[in-house]
């Protein structure tokens, strides 16, 4: 079974003035918190929590006693009002704006999570804050959404993972990416060529 999870607290075990025994790696204890309140302390290699970027306030997934790093969550939404819907258009296999009223019709989003319609056409930059492209489609193929980003020369696909997308800002239309993440998952298609 996989549960999310909010990391609330992660600290050190106390190991006291003894020395741990060559080979067992450090431990944290790990606090969580399910979306309904519930907690749970797991103990976690130190090293492996600092490898999967997991910090106090990230949000992960426990899956047979692993955790990962959940991906952004991007919704759509079918039963809001849309400008088409107040225009009398038909509409089938177009989306269309949710007006005011429809935004107000469809559930409160939670934390990391947004509407394609609102992240579609922002600005991505690199940490170096240099510009890598503007966000043309999210792919949702059924596991964890991708990224479509119209580069200056191509096409550049990348998974909605937050060690990639570090930042998702949908109001002012920016997006953040680790390019050394990018190098190792992310997919580039050169038109030049």
């Amino acid at each position: 079974m996989e549960t999310t999870y909010r990391v609330l607290r992660i600290e050190e075990q106390l190991y006291g003035c003894e020395e741990l025994p060559e080979g067992q790696p450090v431990l944290c204890d790990v606090l969580l918190e399910a979306a309904d309140g519930t907690q749970r302390v797991l103990p976690y290699p130190d090293a492996e929590l600092t490898r999967l970027d997991i910090n106090e306030g990230s949000t992960v997934t426990l899956r047979d006693h692993r955790l990962t790093k959940a991906a952004h969550k991007v919704y759509f939404t079918r039963h809001g009002e849309t400008v088409w819907n107040v225009e009398n258009k038909i509409c089938g296999m177009t989306d269309s704006p949710l007006t005011e009223k429809g935004r107000a019709q469809a559930r409160e989003l939670g934390e990391d999570e947004v509407y394609i319609a609102d992240i579609l056409g922002a600005e991505a930059y690199d940490t170096q804050g240099n510009r890598v492209g503007t966000l043309r489609e999210v792919l949702t193929p059924g596991g964890v959404d991708v990224f479509v980003f119209d580069t200056p020369t191509g096409t550049l696909m990348a998974p909605a993972l937050k060690t990639v997308l570090l930042e998702l800002d949908a109001e002012g239309g920016r997006i953040v990416l680790d390019e050394k993440r990018l190098e190792e998952g992310g997919l580039y298609e050169d038109r030049r060529s």
